[in-house]
């Protein structure tokens, strides 16, 4: 007869056992089940589980004893089952005298706290738990993932949290199944989900004033979260940091993926000894990283890293743009206090050419900053080198065309007259009704070098003082010969660019 199995596992204790002698609030009767639960295999012959805390659970966990008005234990049972056979679990786990059997103990999880711990797992060792189980991988000398290949294992948690002198059961999580042939599609899930950094600060600590960076994050994605599970709780997330003067982003350090809010000595980037770090300009993005060998249903074997995408980049009086003229500056600054300039022209050289994909963001910006209009992308997608959606959002509205019937051609670069002309049809998608007239505009000492089709636009936006020529007066539309194109004659720039969208917004109505 099978020993009745009760696996509970303590997850944090919030305080000691002795009673408020005040109490605020009355404790909840009910509270919602782990989420994000799962498990992965450790040596063979023990599981690692990991769950995290719903929201009102998490509303508890930030309290004091003293302002819930109550203390608190969490605890986790966790039931299982073998090749499709039966739950372990009866009514004696709901039973106050029996249903603490089986306990594993750690505080370091589900505590909130300076770290902001939401998650927490441990390591359920069958052969010192449950002796008397027959159909698990205890067998003598197992030390591998042999045992999945052919069996499979279900489990599936929920929490019992002692409020004082009750006990409240949560209802079971999802179940998840561990086995070589149950696997998760983890690369789309790395791809497909990246950090959220709500804020960040550097502070200075200790008598030597060493600064470390401080970051809160947003709540981990649950698929994220649920594949740290799988994968023994090895994910990490990697700080990388730029300050002012620096081309690039450096790696600084990772911290563990429990960790909502990261705490991280950067003495060895900002050497600097400061009293305070307050004026110091620099920026911050954050990314997840895992060892792909954690997931063993991956099979692979030697170490490869996976990287998510990273998250958006929190910027301290740093400029939205890594280089850019001298000339141009003060109203590329205007256009990052107005929004205008997109994510994908940030932290750019602005020196060098635009491209069509970045210039229809840029237009994008400006149509939506303006109008306050979100347009819908096109439909179905005609391009097969693009997805983009503000390219199609660009193509929707007129702003931009294929260079076929069927490309795009995203990475091309554009000239001075291509750039005029979209940033026309632009205005036109922006204010239709208005006064588009170029009676009077007089030409440019290059005209015979703009092309039809860019006549009125480059006149229009000329009119209005967007576009201006060199000291000549020259326009310089397009490169005419060979020794041009080798220069880079005629090409729009992405500063000219931006420079062209901040003086439309400044004239429109």
């Amino acid at each position: 007869m099978k020993k009745l199995l009760t696996l509970l596992l303590i997850l944090a204790m919030a305080s000691g056992l002795a009673p408020l002698s005040v109490v605020a609030a009355s404790p909840p009767t009910a509270i919602s089940a782990p989420e994000n639960f799962a498990a992965a295999d450790y040596m063979g012959s023990s599981v690692y589980c990991t769950l995290s805390a719903p929201e009102d659970l998490r509303k508890l966990i930030v309290q004091t004893d003293e302002e819930r008005g109550y203390y608190m234990s969490i605890m986790a049972q966790v039931d299982f089952k073998t090749d499709g056979g039966s739950w372990h679990y009866s009514p004696e786990w709901d039973d106050r005298d029996t249903y603490s059997k089986y306990v594993l103990y750690f505080y370091n999880s589900l505590t909130g706290g300076d770290g902001g711990i939401f998650l927490g797992g441990q390591y359920l060792t069958f052969k010192n738990m449950f002796p008397e189980e027959s159909n698990i991988p205890v067998e003598s000398g197992f030390n591998s993932w042999d045992w999945y290949k052919s069996h499979s294992m279900t489990l599936r948690a929920r929490f019992a949290i002692i409020f004082g002198d009750n006990i409240v059961f949560s209802d079971w999580s999802e179940e998840y199944t561990l086995s070589n042939s149950s696997k998760m599609d983890y690369k789309k899930i790395m791809n497909e989900n990246s950090p959220t950094l709500v804020s960040s600060k550097i502070e200075a600590r200790g008598p030597d004033n060493v600064p470390w960076v401080v970051l809160q994050l947003g709540r981990h994605p649950a698929a994220v979260q649920k594949f740290n599970a799988a994968a023994n709780g090895n994910m990490w997330t990697e700080i990388w940091l730029r300050k002012l003067g620096d081309n690039d982003f450096i790696n600084v350090g990772a911290a563990p993926f429990s960790n909502e809010r990261i705490s991280l000595d950067i003495s060895a980037y900002f050497q600097e000894n400061l009293t305070s770090y307050d004026a110091q300009a620099y920026e911050v993005k954050v990314r997840y990283k895992v060892d792909e060998r954690s997931y063993n249903q991956s099979g692979v074997t030697s170490e490869t890293w996976l990287h998510s995408p990273f998250s958006n980049t929190l910027s301290y009086g740093m400029p939205a743009w890594s280089a850019a003229s001298s000339w141009a500056t003060n109203e590329l600054k205007k256009a990052d206090e107005s929004g205008l300039i997109p994510d994908i022209l940030k932290n750019t050289d602005l020196t060098k050419p635009i491209t069509r994909e970045e210039f229809c963001e840029l237009a994008l910006v400006l149509y939506e900053k303006t109008t306050g209009k979100t347009p819908t992308p096109y439909a179905p997608n005609p391009f097969t080198d693009t997805t983009n959606p503000q390219i199609l959002k660009a193509f929707a509205l007129g702003i931009t065309k294929g260079t076929s019937a069927t490309t795009f051609e995203p990475n091309k670069t554009i000239t001075r007259q291509e750039c005029a002309t979209m940033l026309f049809r632009t205005i036109k998608g922006i204010v239709p009704e208005a006064d588009y007239s170029i009676t009077g505009v007089p030409d440019f000492p290059d005209q015979k070098n703009i092309d039809s089709w860019a006549v009125e636009g480059t006149k229009y936006m000329s009119k209005l003082g967007i576009i201006k020529g060199d000291d000549k007066g020259y326009f310089m539309p397009k490169a005419t010969t060979t020794a041009q194109q080798a220069t880079g004659y005629g090409t729009a720039t992405r500063e000219a660019a931006i420079l062209m969208s901040v003086r439309t917004y400044g004239v429109m109505p």
